[in-house]
């Protein structure tokens, strides 16, 4: 279903879609499937529709966890640039970290690699992304 949706949504000329995280790095034990969506346009409306779209797709079992940067470029990864990433949710996703930017899209500024990954050793390893 998920390629489905991506293709329509590639159709509708909506943007660029990357498989990243724990199933990207062929890590067993991802406990969902990241994405980043790039869009075209800058329409929040259109973003939450798309989101939640993608949302309700499932990979192997594991629910797709959207988001949207729209300033990411696969060409030129800087794990340490703060990005400004999207996420649809009916509930803010973490007090301290988001913002609503209108119709449960919320918003927060943060690097590639988060703070609890880091101490993982992730951002040591190349940033790996698919686009699908």
């Amino acid at each position: 279903m998920l390629l489905r949706v991506i293709k329509y949504l590639k159709e509708a000329n909506f943007g660029r879609f990357f498989e990243v995280g724990s199933v990207a790095r062929g890590e067993k034990d991802a406990k969902d499937y990241d994405m980043i969506v790039v869009p075209n346009n800058r329409n929040l409306d259109e973003w939450v529709g798309v989101l939640k779209k993608l949302r309700n797709c499932y990979v192997n079992g594991k629910q797709v966890d959207p988001q949207i940067i729209p300033d990411f470029n696969p060409d030129k990864i800087d794990k340490n640039k703060k990005y400004s990433r999207y996420v649809y949710s009916e509930e803010n996703p973490n007090k301290e970290l988001y913002e609503n930017v209108g119709n449960k899209l919320w918003k927060k500024t943060t690097s590639l690699v988060n703070r609890k990954h880091k101490l993982k050793g992730i951002d040591k390893v190349p940033y790996i992304q698919k686009e699908l």
